[in-house]
């Protein structure tokens, strides 16, 4: 069984380093994280995309919003784990 807050406070926890992660390294190397990103996504061609430079406002507020969206997520995985679990 899962603590929901738990669970969501370590997932955003998890989620916000790899925000931290990609933001940096899209700013330090925007190429070579559009070559690994595009195996991620089955070869689709992402440098074919407009280019933009991302500023720090947008980073801070893909932060925020990524991170609350990774908590959400990780509280209803919790939620539904533990339903799930007291069905066996």
């Amino acid at each position: 069984m899962y603590n929901p807050k738990a669970k969501a406070n370590a997932l955003a926890i998890v989620g916000a380093l790899f925000y931290i992660i990609c933001a940096g390294w899209v700013m330090l190397s925007k190429s070579s994280f559009i070559v690994l990103f595009s195996t991620w996504t089955h070869s689709v061609d992402l440098s074919a995309l407009p280019s933009k430079t991302p500023d720090l406002m947008s980073v801070l507020i893909g932060f925020i919003t990524f991170t609350i969206a990774v908590w959400i997520a990780g509280y209803l995985f919790a939620i539904f784990y533990n339903f799930f679990e007291r069905g066996k």
